[in-house]
């Protein structure tokens, strides 16, 4: 029954492939009837992609060079590189790469090896790490790097050539250095201060000397216990919404993918872009949000609550101390 069912599901992913590439390639073909031809062209790439076809790939070919798109025609010359090429799309593929190469350079993402890195350029999602094709000029690439000790965003600009590939790699995350728990004053050696004689008492009846068992004083702790409770369920509530918000923003980077997003421009793909970039800012302050109330719960715990022992008036034993507990002696 396993065997069965691990057969059957990539099964019907590539019959899912194959009816999307369907609809990618009857929509081209209208677009290409009535001379969208930029939109005919990115249709029928993604036709290409779901279900790879000599026949699609040399159609977008055509329409890109009509639409004058350079770097949607040098990254369908490198897509022509999977396999042999029949006559006909040669053709087409030597035009392009004539007509488009001098106009073109590339951007690969260099990312860590413990690291998952995901990019944009100019807000069109770039997937895997093969090079991207752009245009000659400056482009703005935006990069997210989630790595052990969390997850970065950085944003720069590059000028693009056309020779050699333009590597970007993530600059490296700041490490931040944890804080000192502040050290405590030293006890005063010095006694409590007396408290006053009884009326009559003579000069001689000071006390001389504390009792060896008496308390000392420490820095109080004044937060009950349920404030700690409070703090640590909220820092699990926010965390359980950071994981559901990170699920949301892997589901809609997987649409974006499914859409072929990467080489296509059309207006589907600019909402799943738009879309994905607010899920990831909302995960990245959701982040940031559990962490700022986890620390602030666990300062809180550490250093103000009271727990048992820690009630003014409480000796070392536990035993509440009675009215008179400090005792002198003469």
């Amino acid at each position: 029954m396993i065997a069965a069912l691990s057969l059957a599901a990539p099964a019907a992913r590539a019959d899912g492939d194959r009816a999307r590439a369907r609809e990618a390639y009857d929509r081209a073909l209208a677009e290409h009837r009535a001379g969208r031809f930029a939109e005919a062209a990115t249709d029928f790439a993604l036709a290409d992609h779901l279900a790879p076809s000599p026949i699609a790939l040399r159609a977008a070919i055509d329409d890109a060079i009509r639409a004058d798109d350079a770097a949607l025609g040098m990254d369908l010359v490198e897509r022509s590189k999977r396999a042999p090429l029949d006559a006909a799309l040669a053709a087409k593929v030597d035009a392009a790469r004539k007509k488009f190469r001098a106009r073109c350079g590339s951007i690969r993402v260099v990312c860590p090896a413990d690291a998952t890195c995901q990019a944009t350029i100019d807000g069109r999602a770039i997937e895997g790490r093969d090079p991207a094709w752009v245009t000659v000029g400056s482009h703005a690439v935006a990069l997210t790097t989630t790595t052990p000790a969390g997850v970065f965003t950085e944003q720069r600009t590059v000028d693009v050539a056309t020779d050699p590939v333009l590597d970007v790699a993530p600059e490296t995350p700041p490490v931040a250095t944890p804080m000192a728990p502040a050290k405590a004053p030293p006890p005063s050696t010095l006694p409590p201060a007396s408290p006053p004689a009884p009326p009559g008492a003579s000069a001689s009846s000071a006390p001389l000397a504390l009792r060896a068992d008496a308390p000392r004083t420490s820095t109080p702790r004044v937060l009950p216990p349920w404030v700690l409770w409070i703090g640590a369920g909220a820092t699990a509530a926010i965390g359980g919404v950071t994981v559901w918000s990170g699920v949301d923003t892997s589901q809609k980077h997987d649409d974006f993918a499914a859409q072929d997003c990467a080489a296509a421009g059309s207006v589907t793909c600019h909402r799943l872009a738009t879309d994905g970039r607010d899920a990831e800012t909302r995960t990245n302050v959701l982040l940031a949000g559990t962490a700022v109330v986890g620390v602030a719960t666990i300062v809180a715990g550490v250093f103000f609550t009271r727990f048992g022992d820690d009630r003014p008036g409480t000796s070392a034993r536990g035993q509440a101390a009675a009215p008179g507990a400090w005792k002198f002696e003469f």
